[in-house]
């Protein structure tokens, strides 16, 4: 059984297309005449703080990076613009889909390791709050969860079908769902998370670098949250294991995902400020945007097989078939 025709849902192709256009703001915003300043201004700058703390691998390897691209900080910039609106028209333009899915998923986990210390999960403190695992993780996860989807065959014959069939049904995409969410909840179990203003404090640090209508929002916030950042990053950590534990099953799947999207959102606005793109200064929109759209992909996964277990030639062209149900 197949649904014929265009849906009025959200469909796989959207997204990909919703990715795209993520890849091509991200090339555009560093572009922007801050990218270009030298020493401790520029996008190097940031980059340079993913250094401080006890030495390592990682650390290290950052470290050997800055050193390289500092004396040609400006080509290197608008380098990686070019890269990063390249991989969104390739992901827009639908002949090259899948070499831009690729592309996504390698040049990401070069931001996250790179560009975000590996979502500064390395780092005292670190939670979703600021934008933990980090979005480079979420962008590359998004390579492999957009990939074009076909449908599951009807009781297969043979144990190849069989594996064939849990990757179409999404299974494995949703364990990566939970194991980020239950994950990144383990995070706030870091002592300083637990210290009645750690919380109010980087509600406030993030508010103080946004323009004054903007900054309103996180400066009021703290005031309400100041003395219980202990009871906030609980909330946080049941919250986000609920996120997580809950898409695992079928019965909770839908509420776990909006409960996801709901979050990610308000954390995006009041802890990440927006990827700091209203500062001038913002390389990305950190981890907000690309977390909905992850939890848009496991939502209307399921795909309806026809009567010969495959999709139609309008489903594996277009994905037009992907309809936002539970």
């Amino acid at each position: 059984m197949t649904h014929q025709g265009r849906s009025h849902g959200i469909t796989i192709r959207q997204l990909q297309i919703s990715l795209g256009a993520l890849w091509i703001f991200d090339g555009a915003l560093q572009l922007q005449p801050y990218m270009f300043q030298k020493g401790s201004n520029g996008f190097l700058g940031p980059i340079s703080q993913n250094t401080m703390g006890p030495p390592n691998p990682i650390t290290d390897f950052i470290s050997y990076v800055v050193r390289n691209l500092v004396a040609h900080q400006s080509l290197a910039t608008v380098g990686i613009a070019i890269v990063q609106i390249g991989i969104g028209v390739l992901l827009i333009w639908p002949k090259f889909i899948k070499a831009g899915l690729v592309l996504s998923s390698v040049w990401a986990l070069g931001v996250w390791v790179v560009g975000e210390g590996v979502g500064q999960l390395i780092f005292p403190q670190a939670s979703m709050l600021v934008g933990a695992p980090g979005a480079g993780l979420i962008y590359s996860i998004l390579g492999i969860v957009l990939w074009p989807r076909t449908a599951p065959t009807p009781n297969p014959p043979d144990q190849e079908d069989k594996f064939s069939n849990w990757i179409d049904s999404g299974t494995w995409a949703f364990i990566i769902w939970a194991v980020v969410w239950c994950g990144t909840a383990l995070l706030e179990l870091e002592s300083a998370n637990w210290k009645p203003n750690a919380i109010p404090t980087q509600l406030q640090t993030v508010a103080s670098e946004q323009p004054a209508w903007f900054a309103h929002i996180g400066t009021w916030l703290s005031r309400i949250a100041a003395g219980h950042g202990t009871e906030i990053a609980f909330a946080l950590l049941l919250i986000e294991f609920i996120v997580g534990w809950g898409v695992l099953r079928p019965l909770t799947r839908s509420f776990s995902l909006a409960l996801g999207i709901a979050t990610s959102l308000v954390l995006w606005i009041v802890g990440q400020g927006v990827g700091g793109i209203l500062t001038g200064k913002g390389t990305d929109p950190n981890l907000g945007p690309a977390m909905v759209i992850f939890a848009l992909a496991l939502w209307i996964w399921p795909v309806q097989p026809t009567h010969d277990g495959v999709a139609t030639s309008n489903d594996v062209s277009d994905n037009s078939e992907r309809i936002l149900t539970p």
